[in-house]
């Protein structure tokens, strides 16, 4: 669906999706993840990616979830969520089913056996996870190792991120560096990437939103 920039547009709609789903109190969570334009931008295109996947009770991780509804609603529609975030995460919502691991994201991937993941998810937590200082992407290259490893043949791996449209070493890097890390680690792009002009002029800062099948 997405494979691209996400834009002024994406916004506007996204908003109307959290308002007409009633989404800030069923899921009450901070409101950083309700009122901060680059949180909505990744969590709903996220979340609209998971629900175009179709399947039922399907494995799914969150990587650094933060205190976020995302895994929640997820939970909420019938699936067997992991939520790993490094901090004492702080969820507002008292019902429900998301297992919450308390760990570093690149140690708990390390945990995961192997191919038992239907769907990886992440918005932007994987940009922080190199511990190198940004060196030669590390992070980006851990991840999605562990993430190619502990998905299923055909799994998902979807995430958004913020980029970097000019340099490719950095906390944020450009998309195509993400898809050829990935590319590397065996996750195929679902669809072609697309760098279009008008997503470039109307995007309110430079945010991608990709998914990754694991190859056969």
């Amino acid at each position: 669906m997405y494979n691209r920039l996400l834009t002024s547009e994406d916004l506007v709609d996204f908003y109307k999706e959290v308002a007409t789903e009633n989404y800030r109190t069923k899921f009450p969570h901070r409101d950083l993840w309700y009122n901060h334009d680059d949180a909505i931008l990744k969590w709903i295109s996220i979340l609209r990616e998971f629900k175009s996947i179709g399947g039922k009770n399907l494995k799914v991780v969150d990587l650094g979830a933060g205190p976020a509804s995302l895994p929640h609603i997820i939970s909420s529609l019938g699936h067997d969520v992991t939520a790993i975030d490094i901090a004492d995460i702080d969820h507002l919502v008292n019902q429900s089913l998301v297992k919450m691991v308390l760990g570093d994201v690149l140690y708990e991937l390390k945990e995961i056996p192997d191919e038992s993941v239907d769907v990886f998810i992440d918005s932007c937590a994987v940009t922080h996870f190199d511990p190198s200082g940004y060196s030669e992407n590390k992070g980006w290259r851990d991840v999605a190792y562990g993430v190619s490893r502990a998905l299923k043949s055909g799994g998902r791996f979807i995430l958004s991120s913020d980029v970097d449209l000019n340099a490719t070493d950095g906390e944020f890097i450009t998309p195509q560096r993400i898809i050829d890390i990935m590319t590397e680690n065996n996750l195929k792009l679902t669809s072609p990437f697309v760098m279009s002009q008008n997503n470039l002029k109307t995007c309110p800062w430079p945010v991608v939103t990709l998914t990754f099948e694991k190859c056969e």
